[in-house]
């Protein structure tokens, strides 16, 4: 594949396994996420289950918690053994998304973590 897109669609699924230290600014907030849909292609996410995990993540998307290895593992294996219905729950997503986020949003979202950074607050 020569671009990202092609790349995301070559997979059959796309895994953000992320460290808690990394998800300071919630579940389901990566770009790459939000990408993985708009292509289609099934998520596997890891989750702080001590945040909140965006409605449309958590019924279109396999969500485990970020500590868990085993419960990676085994969404990996129900994401290739169940692979039709993931990839239908996907296009949901992506379908979701695309009424939802918008690259006018994901500029406001990202100046707004910016600006938070620099007054010192959390993202939380």
């Amino acid at each position: 594949p020569r671009t990202l897109r092609e790349y995301i669609a070559a997979s059959d699924f796309c895994v953000n396994a992320m460290k808690g230290s990394k998800l300071l600014h919630g579940n389901g907030n990566a770009q790459k996420t939000m990408e993985y849909f708009a292509c289609g292609r099934t998520v596997i996410e890891t989750i702080d289950p001590a945040l909140p995990i965006p409605a449309w993540l958590d019924a279109n998307g396999i969500c485990v918690p970020h500590e868990d290895s085993l419960a990676l593992s085994s969404a990996i294996d129900i994401a290739l053994e169940q692979q039709k219905h993931w990839e239908v729950k996907a296009l949901e997503a992506r379908a979701s998304l695309m009424t939802t986020h918008s690259w006018k949003s994901v500029v406001e979202s990202t100046f707004a973590i910016i600006e938070r950074f620099q007054r010192g607050k959390r993202l939380s």
